[in-house]
């Protein structure tokens, strides 16, 4: 689960017997406790979550009944900071997609010129070969992928005759 800090949430809890009331806990940046209303909802308004740290929690929801504690789900939520209050520019790129754009870019440039190295004034550059780049560029194009959640593993069709 992913909100932004701000936002408005709920969660609702089930559980069987309803003499047991819900309790949610996030443990992460900062420790976040709710006990569930009578219908078993958890809710948060904006102004509640605008306090929120960003960063990963861990939430428990339990079933309580007095001294007694069940389980009932554990799952992640993702806080990120609230959209509103960012006064700056920010490139929300990872640093696989960052360094992977940087390489592609390289790799236009020495396209370009087709130079490797050059010697001027009696001081000489190379530049990194094109087949290293392109190594860079599929590993990094890789990490992208799996990151988002794509499968690196592509199929390949074959036909033997």
């Amino acid at each position: 689960m992913k909100i932004q800090a701000g936002d408005s949430v709920s969660h609702t809890f089930t559980y069987a017997d309803s003499t047991f009331t819900g309790l949610w806990v996030a443990v992460g940046p900062q420790q976040i406790t709710k006990t569930a209303d009578n219908g078993g909802a958890f809710a948060w308004s904006g102004a509640e979550t605008a306090g929120w740290s960003p960063g990963l929690y861990r939430v428990h929801v339990f079933a309580t009944s007095g001294a007694d504690r069940y389980p009932v789900e554990t799952f992640d939520l993702t806080v990120a900071p609230d959209p509103m209050l960012q006064t700056t520019a920010t490139d929300p790129r990872t640093q696989a997609e960052k360094d992977l754009a940087a390489v592609r870019a390289v790799l236009s440039g020495q396209a370009a010129d087709g130079v490797a190295e050059y010697e001027i004034a009696g001081r000489s550059l190379k530049k990194i070969p094109i087949a290293d780049l392109l190594l860079l560029e599929k590993r990094l194009a890789a990490e992208v992928r799996q990151k988002k959640g794509r499968q690196i593993v592509q199929t390949v069709k074959v036909n033997y005759y």
